[in-house]
């Protein structure tokens, strides 16, 4: 389906989920993605009941593995799969309270993550009204489909390389854990594979904190974000050399950008908090148990369970922070943005407006970008000045924390 625009144009509009297009196909097969796109321009999205019902699937039977696995491990070492969990829990010197709020956490993770689970089946009409909203806004910004996939490059390498790096270091750990145990016998050794598979894979799959759908569903959100921002630059860079344009053009497509902003403002609104949500949790999570890695180097000899799993913990930490400081800094680059357009805006109106009603439109318009474009059900802006804000809520928790532990 191609969308006709009315007038002279030199580029035709192009859906800014475009450079999605191969990643979704493998993703509605491999990682239960329940939108599939309907058109050559990847630009209308249709709901996939198959690849939802895959998707609930893969995390069910991700579960039963993980507990089989870990039946089979215990029981190699002769032990059931309670006491599987308290050699665990006593070997690595954590007191009951702290294996509690381990399984409280995780099934808070849990909890968050169903939610997340349930608002993707309508995300194929999130991005197609945002595909639509976004292909009339460009017309006249001068972008190619080339400008969204270089975007497209920049936004999601970056996640999925630190994810791969850390996933692939924690893996390392895990493989060390794991010749250890059945080279050794080891009841302490076991411990470690044990933790590793509880906080890394449950939720790594199950509470959704780093998976191939995960990757899809940060990627959509990341690309939604950038190409958001890349109008705005556009506009602001049309408004800098602006001698041919009408004053009806400009607050025409000022508005249809406001419009546009404050769509993507609703849609991810709740995702977003989830996932910051999730990353702040986790972040707290980590550290806590990641601190356990001092407790390697208080004897005599290195104690390479304490080792591993405080490693493991802060690797995995630290890759939670830096996928909530990637969603901040998206956020802080639209506000910027907005900014950018509201400088060249107000030189245009001084220069441009001829009548009453068009001071009108350029004065709401100059309101509407002073306003902060991502703002979660306005409870928090998303922008670095709230990620520092939520850098001295998890540094609050992990001092009250660790008064209870060390008390």
């Amino acid at each position: 389906m191609k969308i006709h625009v009315k007038g002279p144009r030199k580029w035709p509009p192009t859906s800014p989920l475009l450079p999605m297009k191969t990643i979704l196909s493998i993703g509605r097969i491999a990682t239960g993605c329940p939108m599939r796109p309907i058109d050559p321009e990847c630009s209308i999205f249709a709901y996939s009941p198959m690849a939802y019902c895959g998707l609930i699937f893969g995390i069910c039977l991700n579960l039963v593995i993980l507990t089989v696995a870990s039946a089979v491990i215990a029981s190699a070492i002769d032990l059931s799969i309670t006491d599987y969990f308290m050699v665990g829990v006593e070997s690595m010197n954590l007191s009951s309270s702290d294996a509690s709020a381990v399984v409280a956490l995780i099934f808070l993770s849990v909890g968050l993550s169903v939610a997340y689970i349930f608002m993707v089946r309508g995300v194929h009409m999130v991005a197609t009204k945002y595909c639509q909203m976004a292909m009339k806004a460009s017309n006249g910004l001068e972008i190619e489909a080339v400008d969204y996939k270089n975007l497209f490059r920049r936004q999601v390498l970056k996640l999925l390389g630190l994810g791969v790096i850390i996933a692939g270091a924690i893996a390392f750990i895990q493989e060390l854990s794991l010749s250890s145990l059945f080279n050794n016998h080891d009841k302490n050794i076991s411990s470690t594979l044990f933790y590793a598979v509880l906080i890394v894979n449950v939720m790594s799959y199950t509470a959704l904190n780093w998976s191939p759908f995960t990757f899809v569903a940060h990627a959509f959100m990341h690309q939604v974000m950038g190409s958001l921002n890349l109008l705005l630059v556009k506009f602001a860079g049309k408004l800098e050399n602006a001698d041919n344009l009408k004053a009806s053009e400009v607050i025409a497509t000022g508005n249809e950008l406001v419009e546009l902003a404050a769509y993507v403002n609703r849609a991810l609104s709740t995702v977003i908090i989830i996932e910051v949500s999730l990353c702040i949790l986790i972040v707290v999570i980590a550290i806590y148990f990641g601190i356990s890695i001092l407790n390697a180097f208080q004897g005599e000899e290195i104690d390479y369970t304490a080792l591993k799993f405080g490693a493991s913990n802060l690797l995995f930490g630290g890759f939670f922070y830096f996928r909530r400081w990637f969603l901040i800094c998206a956020g802080q680059k639209l506000c910027n943005s907005f900014a950018l357009v509201r400088i060249r805006l107000q030189k245009f109106w001084a220069k441009n407006a001829q009548d009453e009603k068009e001071n009108v439109s350029f004065a709401i318009l100059m309101d509407q970008f002073s306003q902060t474009p991502i703002r979660p059900r306005d409870i928090f802006d998303l922008r670095q000045a709230s990620g520092m804000s939520m850098d001295g809520l998890i540094v609050t928790y992990l001092i009250v924390l660790l008064q209870f532990k060390f008390a």
